[in-house]
């Protein structure tokens, strides 16, 4: 038997509103709370940003940019 009951989906103003006491994902309507990346994460990072920013500014093909970069594919993702 299929429920009646309504789900409640975060839009991406309740995201934008959200308290910025820690990171967040909106995924599907679900607000997320996203884990600080470790610190090899963090290292290969900055190795390949590093190499993929010198490739580009020699090569003229265009920019770079550093996260935080919002990502929007709908009002709930």
């Amino acid at each position: 038997m299929a429920s009646s009951a309504s789900t409640f989906k975060f839009t991406y103003q309740d995201y934008r509103n959200a308290p910025e006491d820690k990171r967040y994902e909106l995924l599907d309507g679900d607000l997320v709370v996203v884990p600080a990346p470790k610190e090899v994460h963090q290292r290969v990072l900055m190795s390949l940003s590093l190499l993929i920013f010198q490739s580009v500014k020699l090569s003229g093909a265009g920019h770079v940019y550093a996260a935080p970069f919002d990502v929007v594919l709908s009002d709930t993702d």
